[in-house]
């Protein structure tokens, strides 16, 4: 909020109710109660980040693909005193069939306990502050801290079948729903704001047609869903509460250890959806520096949150091609594996995992959210940048020809 504050175009209004959501060809309008007065805002379009119960979603009418999870539990946070040493600073999951368990840090101050229900407890028993005191008790003395919160959530696996009507987005857990067991309920939004901002941003100064924000649902739905997916896969294995079938799956992983095979979690995809179909099409590119090697700078502080063309050479700055992914992408920032050039961010590259990245062809390309477009010869990738912005011909099962 803080952050917020400081930016001469964001608003921000706290105590305020959204009440209901209309949309025509000229825009959207948002009626939100404010100081127990109803307003209308009124916007080009709008984005529904409102969460699990989200309210823009019901007003789309959009349905869930429910993907077969749902289990209670009742997640605890406590305020912990200055320099406590009594607890892990690594999250950890407990597979007890007894109470399955995840015990996490939180943040400066805060530890946060989440303990599956059984069969038969409500959420009047075991909020009590009784029975949560009793049951982080195996874990620290009470007393030691300070119960800040506690509630019982269902822990849900569910993907929205649409994320876009007309003028209005979804977003975050208005879109998608994921068990805690990888971690990535919160990454999932984040990918989806950093996906979907740059293009609102250019279809609003006029840069790209609206369809360009179609590409949102087809690139993140197919991965927010398999994510979701293996964090299912994870519950489980952590959800076991018959101790018969909880001694089986400890053998065989103990087993598994044994023969040099640890578990290993699942993994989180690379994007494979408004991407080139190369290599490095959809993997996240590494963190770029420049300036001093004692003392580098990231690139990303430079440039900012726009798309960033790489080339092997800065000598092919001055390409055509280049010039026309700059029309077709005003704010395109461009920088260089080997040379100098004006406006050509020198990188660097020790490691040379970039330049290996790269291979033998001439550029790579970078959307604003550090997602590979792809690689290859400037003119190819020039050609399919602009088809992938207009949205007329782009294809990313088809062959990519580098020359």
């Amino acid at each position: 909020r803080d952050r917020l504050a400081e930016m001469p175009n964001v608003a921000i209004t706290l105590g305020c109710e959204f009440i209901a959501i209309e949309q025509d060809d000229a825009g959207v309008t948002c009626i939100v109660k404010h100081d127990g007065k109803l307003e209308t805002i009124h916007s080009k379009f709008a984005v529904g980040c409102d969460g699990g119960r989200s309210l823009t979603r019901r007003y789309l009418d959009i349905q869930l693909e429910d993907l077969g999870f749902d289990e209670p539990w009742v997640v605890v946070d406590v305020k912990v005193p200055e320099g406590y040493a009594g607890l892990s600073e690594n999250g950890i999951q407990m597979c007890d069939p007894d109470r399955p368990t995840t015990c996490v840090p939180s943040g400066p101050g805060r530890h946060r306990w989440e303990f599956m229900l059984k069969p038969g407890e409500t959420a009047e028993q075991v909020l009590r502050p009784e029975s949560l005191r009793a049951w982080i008790s195996t874990w620290i003395n009470p007393d030691d801290v300070e119960l800040e919160r506690s509630a019982v959530y269902n822990f849900h696996g569910l993907v929205a079948k649409q994320w876009r009507k007309g003028r209005v987005m979804i977003i975050g857990d208005a879109a998608h729903q994921t068990p805690p067991f990888m971690g990535q309920g919160m990454c999932a939004g984040l990918r989806d704001a950093a996906n979907l901002a740059w293009k609102l941003a250019m279809v609003h100064r006029g840069d790209a047609p609206d369809t360009l924000l179609d590409s949102l649902e087809r690139e993140r739905r197919p991965h927010a869903k398999a994510v979701i997916q293996g964090a299912i896969d994870m519950g489980k294995i952590v959800c076991v509460l018959d101790p018969a079938k909880a001694a089986a799956r400890d053998r065989k992983m103990i087993a598994d250890r044994e023969a040099g095979k640890p578990f290993v979690l699942p993994d989180v995809p690379q994007i494979e959806n408004g991407v080139l179909p190369d290599e490095i099409g959809g993997k996240v590119l590494p963190e770029g520096l420049t300036g001093d090697p004692g003392a580098p700078t990231r690139i990303d502080d430079i440039c900012g949150y726009v798309p960033l063309l790489i080339l092997k050479n800065a000598a092919s700055s001055t390409s055509p091609f280049v010039h026309d992914m700059l029309s077709s992408t005003p704010l395109l920032r461009i920088a260089a594996l080997n040379g100098t050039a004006e406006g050509c961010i020198p990188i660097l590259d020790p490691d040379n995992i970039m330049s290996e990245m790269l291979g033998s062809d001439q550029a790579m390309l970078a959307k604003p959210d550090r997602i590979v477009f792809g690689k290859g010869g400037l003119q190819m990738l020039a050609d399919k940048w602009q088809a992938y912005l207009t949205g007329t011909s782009f294809d990313s099962s088809q062959t990519v020809d580098a020359a």
